[in-house]
């Protein structure tokens, strides 16, 4: 910790905060200077006794600044989830840090629009379960698919657009995993359940929108996850898709959807430069912070690889760990 407050030592800064359930609620508190947006550090995990609400938001990232001796009027930018009480704090906080921004993860906004995709198109949502249902299990089914074509993707329905993913795929390989569906024999219902959704009437149309008009939302997805993904890149991007052009027809008007989110993910007033007090010189760093959470995630992946059912911990040892081998690196570059 010493050694990071050194490194932020009179710099602008910037906080990423989330909160994950793992039995336990938790709390990772991330810092970065706005100058060098690349590298994060892990400075507090904060267990919870219930869910999050925007009175432990506001108390933590309060203890988080105090912590790293970090001037009110530094604290410039804090990146988060949508969620309801993420909104409620940060009304809050901007009383008590008069040049905080507050941004809403790019990432989690596109994912919310590929949810919705997913609710659109029931045909092609009832194929990749059923398909999945029928084959996850069935060595002999799974590899008659792999020979023919290849296996689907997997779909977690929390992971960023996997289940877009399969539905590309089947976009491409409807033909051929149709026919090796049918070729299976046997009158279980995880088998004829498969062979309905391959050979439903809507399945085509429905693939082929989807190719048409959302093919761009994995391609998006792929460059958020870099480090170097900035608030300026998201502000064009999703404009970009927002306009007339960017989804194409559009067939489960994704676009009214998402220009009502990007009233309220918190963009356009560092792009605007709103905040007259700041230099443009501030602006241009504010501009190159990341549009992500995905450090927070990458927190989260390392405390449940460290957070095993077979390795018990005391509650105010975690932090200890955690933030052991996530800032290590950090030191050694």
């Amino acid at each position: 910790i010493e050694r990071i407050k050194e490194k932020l030592k009179g710099a602008d800064i910037f906080m990423v905060d989330e909160s994950e359930i793992r039995d336990v609620s938790f709390v990772n508190i991330l810092v970065r200077r706005i100058d060098d947006p690349q590298t994060t550090y892990l400075i507090m995990t904060k267990d919870l006794e219930h869910a999050p609400n925007k009175n432990i938001i506001c108390q933590v990232v309060e203890d988080a600044l105090h912590l790293m001796e970090v001037p009110r009027e530094r604290f410039l930018l804090l990146i988060s989830d949508a969620a309801p009480y993420m909104h409620a704090a940060k009304n809050v906080l901007v009383s008590f840090y008069p040049n905080m921004f507050h941004i809403t993860c790019a990432a989690h906004l596109l994912h919310n629009c590929v949810l919705r995709v997913k609710s659109f198109f029931v045909a092609v949502d009832e194929l990749i379960a059923r398909v999945q249902a029928c084959i996850v299990k069935n060595r002999k089914r799974r590899q008659a698919l792999k020979n023919a074509v290849q296996l689907p993707p997997s779909v977690v329905v929390t992971r960023w657009a996997s289940w877009l993913k399969a539905a590309l795929y089947y976009a491409e390989n409807l033909p051929k995993v149709r026919d090796v569906i049918n070729s299976f024999s046997g009158e279980g219902i995880l088998t004829q359940r498969a062979k309905d959704a391959c050979n439903s009437a809507a399945l085509p149309q429905e693939l082929l929108a989807i190719k048409r008009d959302y093919e761009n939302f994995t391609k998006l997805i792929v460059t958020m996850q870099d480090s170097t993904y900035s608030i300026e890149q998201a502000s064009h991007d999703f404009d970009n898709l927002a306009s007339s052009g960017g989804l194409g027809k559009d067939s489960a008007n994704i676009r009214v959807y998402l220009k009502e989110r990007l009233k309220r993910v918190g963009w356009q007033k560092i792009m605007e430069m709103k905040n007259a007090d700041l230099s443009p010189s501030q602006y241009v760093h504010l501009r190159n912070c990341q549009a992500t959470s995905s450090s927070i995630e990458r927190s989260f992946s390392i405390m449940k690889n460290i957070l095993r059912d077979n390795r018990p911990f005391k509650k105010e040892n975690v932090f200890k760990y955690v933030a052991a081998c996530y800032n290590s690196k950090l030191f050694h570059k």
